[in-house]
């Protein structure tokens, strides 16, 4: 009992600093963390799929000599309100439609000690918001000709209306003098 509370008083168990070391590790989705000098401080293997080189020769490095469209990245964050954005980087073995979110990080002071950029792979979604873009153009393709046809039916069933009222007048006056 004294060795569970001494476990648990002093958190020789804490599991919260593994759970989220795994869980930045094991992510699907790219994580760079910068310092206030744009340099590269900490990194996750997603994110190396985005750059050439192994983690142990781009840390401490400056982001504008190693990151995929650092310029283009700057820019949306220093002019953007909105701290997310879509763009696409060049990636083995083409090329990769991102969503990056990119935000401040603060020390305990309240200051800004860097920056987290996290890239989103959303090539996948891209793709079929393209191919749904390419069936609504053929549906209303098609629609469009459904109501040209339509509108021709319409005429056409004017047209026989018409003759059939010309046709049973033309033929009363007969049938009348036959009667």
């Amino acid at each position: 009992l004294v060795i569970a509370w001494g476990l648990f008083r002093l958190k020789l168990f804490d599991i919260v600093p593994i759970a989220h070391d795994r869980l930045i590790e094991q992510m699907h989705d790219a994580v760079f963390v910068l310092d206030t000098q744009y340099r590269l401080v900490d990194i996750n293997p997603a994110a190396l799929g985005y750059l050439d080189h192994p983690e142990a020769e781009v840390v401490g490095k400056q982001a504008a000599d190693i990151m995929p469209h650092w310029d283009e990245l700057l820019k949306h964050y220093q002019k953007s309100q909105r701290k997310s954005f879509d763009i696409t980087v060049d990636k083995s073995p083409g090329y990769s439609d991102v969503s990056v979110s990119m935000s401040d990080l603060e020390d305990i002071r309240g200051d800004i000690a860097g920056q987290l950029i996290v890239f989103h792979n959303i090539t996948e979604q891209k793709r079929n918001e393209r191919e749904i873009k390419q069936y609504n153009q053929k549906l209303e393709t098609l629609n469009y000709d459904l109501e040209e046809a339509n509108a021709h039916l319409k005429r056409l069933d004017q047209i026989k209306d018409e003759f059939v009222a010309n046709v049973s007048h033309e033929l009363r006056t007969p049938l009348t003098n036959i009667k």
